[in-house]
């Protein structure tokens, strides 16, 4: 009597969508490790983040206030000016940061404007202010 045996598949761990999640995490954590929570003269209720990193003071910095209007390094410009002298200072070192500090009650859409001007200026070292919230206890 013959006695046919079906082979048995070995479980298999697939792994390529548990690397997708891992080049994300990596990425995000690369992009906003240049967050940093020092408000600046104006008067700006910056949004909160646990996860936000100290940094040296940046190069350039690009803040957006209540009412939407643009500042850079505290001095107001419009938006083309802003390019412009944002265009200037990456040629003369490309690897500068430029941190944008936006206002919570700012429209989403000035942000965007105003980080399409500086990617466009040559800016690609960006990172987005916050002020530093504690961590949440883990007794709770």
């Amino acid at each position: 009597m013959a006695i046919t045996r079906t082979q048995r598949h070995r479980p298999r761990v697939e792994i390529i969508n548990m690397v997708d999640v891992m080049f994300f995490l990596l990425s995000f954590f690369m992009v906003f490790s240049t967050l940093r929570g020092n408000p600046a003269t104006l008067d700006l209720d910056l949004p909160r983040a646990v996860t936000a990193t100290r940094e040296a003071a940046p190069a350039l910095e690009v803040t957006i206030d209540r009412a939407g209007r643009y500042f850079l390094d505290g001095r107001p410009v419009g938006l083309a000016q802003m390019g412009v002298l944002v265009g200037d200072a990456i040629r003369r070192h490309p690897d500068r940061l430029v941190v944008v500090k936006a206002d919570r009650d700012v429209k989403y859409d000035l942000v965007v404007q105003g980080i399409d001007v500086l990617r466009r200026a040559g800016a690609y070292r960006l990172g987005l202010a916050v002020e530093l919230k504690p961590a949440p206890s883990a007794g709770r």
